[in-house]
């Protein structure tokens, strides 16, 4: 929940300074820059770190949905 909140605050910073950036824009075309910007900053799932690491195998995620592992 805090990071909600973190990303909530980072929003509210970024439409401020598009507005100060665009003062003409509409409120609906910095809507829309924001969430262009917010499609763009996609987070990646955390990295998983076997205990002890495999020298012999290496995955990773190419696009959404597909993985891939190297032997």
């Amino acid at each position: 929940q805090a990071r909600k909140e973190e990303k909530k605050k980072e929003r509210e910073k970024r439409l401020k300074k598009l507005k100060e950036q665009k003062p003409d824009a509409t409120e609906e075309e910095l809507q829309e820059e924001l969430e262009e910007e917010d499609e763009e900053e996609e987070e990646l799932p955390p990295l998983y770190i076997p205990s002890p690491p495999s020298p012999l195998h290496c995955g990773f995620y190419s696009t959404p949905g597909s993985f891939w592992l190297s032997m």
